[in-house]
């Protein structure tokens, strides 16, 4: 089954033309969610986030809107709370503060970038898969419109937040959820995925299901190509 996809930039990033530094806000950016589906009047979706997607999108289901129904969401490499942080978060602050200049010159910005990249990844995987690496980095450095004040704006756009009793509710409400975490996930820790899954599943129905792979690390589609398979199984309805 061919499924069309809509993907956009979070407010404040890549090509998006908001600059107003205070309307870039993760509850903001779940609304855009809302605000795309009635722009195109759409009143039943299938959602997909990945990383801070992920977390938008539970920003957006939180919200609880009623005019738009998601049939099927899938969490990849996601957070439901903002304690849920693994080492390489930890390890970014270091990172920044490493910057000759503030903001830094496009040398050091561009280490810096390859630098996290590679650390969503896996050792193994870079070592085994070279030209794969070289592509990959190859897009990071192509993207438009991600700067170091616009990565500081998103970082300081996620805020405090605790979505534990929304998840419980996802299942009520009829979606399907799928959420896939890598083992070796070492900026999102795979005991947040589990944990978001089993929540989702403490609600009512039998609607949800987690997929965790034991090579992975946080960019799945890259370290682990089978998990689109997977993905595009769900949206197919294959249980």
């Amino acid at each position: 089954m061919k499924h069309p996809v809509l993907a956009f930039d979070n407010r404040g990033i890549g090509l998006s033309t908001v600059t107003n530094g205070s309307l870039i806000t993760r509850q903001n950016m779940g609304n855009d969610i809302h605000e795309l589906a009635k722009h195109f009047k759409w009143t039943h979706i299938n959602l997909v986030g990945i990383s801070m997607g992920a977390i938008v999108s539970n920003t957006f289901m939180a919200s609880d809107f009623t005019d738009v129904q998601v049939d099927r969401l899938i969490l990849i490499a996601g957070a439901y709370k903002d304690s849920s942080t693994g080492p390489l978060i930890q390890e970014i602050g270091s990172w920044l503060e490493s910057f000759s200049t503030t903001p830094p010159p496009a040398r050091e910005w561009t280490s810096f970038i390859h630098r996290l990249m590679l650390a969503c990844l896996t050792p193994d995987y870079i070592k085994t898969h070279p030209a794969q690496i070289r592509s990959f980095l190859r897009q990071m450095d192509e993207g438009q419109g991600r700067t170091y004040e616009k990565f500081m704006e998103q970082s300081g756009a996620l805020g405090m937040y605790d979505m534990t009793e929304s998840l419980k509710g996802y299942e009520g409400r009829g979606v399907k959820t799928l959420v896939m975490h890598g083992k070796l996930d070492v900026a999102i820790p795979v005991e947040v995925g589990r944990a978001m899954a089993e929540l989702i599943e403490s609600g009512d129905g039998e609607g949800s299901k987690y997929l965790e792979y034991p090579d992975g690390g946080h960019v799945l589609f890259e370290t682990n190509p089978e998990s689109v398979d997977d993905m595009v199984a769900f949206l197919d309805g294959e249980e």
